[in-house]
């Protein structure tokens, strides 16, 4: 401290503001804070200082989410193929004329590797893997509804919630859909600064 400055006390001159952020797992905190420096001998003091801390979406369960789809889209095509290649294998069952002048069945059933299929077994077995794929569609739309990022919502519940106001003469403005910042000098009396606060009641 000055001779000046200890006899006649410090001139600050206008404030600065500087703004830290830090990031620390899923959540952002940044911290606005305005200084004052004397113009005569440089001490510095802190008018005001505001934290926020915002709630983001870890990365890892978005990588969780993709790793789940990927696999169920894996179990679709398998199923789909496998489907695909008992369709193929069954072949469609002739009829020949017999001594007597009818008609008879020449197989009633084949054989796929060591399963006997009837005639109406093929067509079963599609519906069952149809049925199947279509489960699996329903159950991962599902777990991708479910598993939405709510970073968004929390952001505007936080702003909705907060209000900027001059300590000097009590002047307040919400923060949702406001020009105006935390540390920008107050539009009403224009010697304080705008300090961000949860909203009371």
């Amino acid at each position: 401290m000055g001779f000046t400055c200890s006899l006649f006390g410090h001139e600050y001159a206008d404030g600065d503001v500087e703004r830290e952020r830090a990031d620390h797992g899923a959540e952002v905190v940044t911290t606005v804070r305005v200084t004052e420096t004397c113009r005569r001998c440089g001490h510095a003091r802190v008018v005001s200082e505001n934290t926020e801390v915002v709630v983001g979406t870890p990365p890892n369960s978005t990588a969780g989410e993709r790793g789940r789809s990927s696999e169920g889209t894996g179990t679709e095509a398998t199923e789909a193929e496998t489907a695909e290649v008992e369709s193929a294998g069954t072949e469609p069952v002739g009829t020949a004329l017999t001594g007597n002048g009818h008609a008879g069945t020449e197989a009633d059933s084949i054989e796929v590797g060591d399963t006997k299929l009837g005639p109406n077994d093929g067509a079963s077995g599609s519906a069952d893997a149809h049925g199947e794929a279509g489960s699996i569609d329903i159950e991962d739309e599902e777990e991708r509804s479910d598993s939405q990022p709510t970073a968004a919502a929390a952001t505007r519940r936080s702003l909705a919630e907060s209000e900027l106001r001059c300590r000097g003469c009590e002047f307040s403005e919400a923060v949702l859909g406001s020009a105006l910042r935390a540390g920008d000098s107050c539009p009403a009396c224009s010697r304080g600064y705008l300090v961000r606060r949860t909203r009371k009641g």
